[in-house]
């Protein structure tokens, strides 16, 4: 489920968000920017949070925030924000790359519901960590509307290595923040 918070600092320190709206429609938001790009696919573009919140009529970006909740019906809250969004235009379908932020992952929000713990809780920055996801969109070719592909066990983003190293130049262009734990890679012999 995606969802805009609003943020308002505390005297803590930390900021506190409140659910502003939920139930957005993020793949209608991604189809007129992708329309908006005067170019015929194939074509690799990208948008960050500030420019999906203008986007969706958000005139101070800067106070808001794009959230998505993974587990919307599970008894744990599990909230990510949403940094960037890359993706590749083909003719019918567009793989994507998300660049998220963790805000809660498996939280236990008692004493609360996790919906009354959802509508305004405090974030911990030192809590959160980069994260990616890949999904996909299909154009229904009636309609011209671009729907997220199906759930279930095979509807995994199948990524050409031209789209895979446009994901990962970028990926690693945002995730690489200087002073942060870094994994290294280790070629096998």
């Amino acid at each position: 489920m995606f969802l805009i918070y609003g943020r308002e600092q505390t005297g803590a320190g930390s900021p506190r968000y409140f659910l502003k709206d939920k139930g957005i429609t993020l793949a209608r938001y991604i189809q007129a920017y992708m329309e908006e790009i005067p170019a015929k696919p194939p074509f690799f573009w990208s948008m960050n949070e500030k420019d999906l919140l203008s986007k969706m009529g958000y005139d101070d970006p800067d106070v808001y925030s794009f959230v998505i909740d993974l587990k919307p019906t599970d008894s744990k809250v599990s909230l990510y924000e949403v940094r960037n969004i890359f993706g590749c235009r083909e003719e019918n379908w567009a793989p994507l790359a998300f660049h998220l932020e963790s805000i809660y992952v498996d939280e236990d929000p008692s004493p609360k519901t996790p919906e009354d713990f959802k509508r305004t809780f405090p974030v911990i920055p030192s809590r959160r960590e980069n994260v990616c996801s890949f999904l996909y969109l299909r154009k229904n070719k009636k309609s011209g509307r671009w729907n997220w592909g199906r759930a279930g066990s095979t509807n995994a983003a199948l990524l050409w290595p031209e789209v895979f190293a446009f994901f990962c130049d970028k990926l690693r262009q945002t995730l690489c923040v200087p002073g942060q734990k870094q994994i290294p890679y280790i070629p096998h012999p």
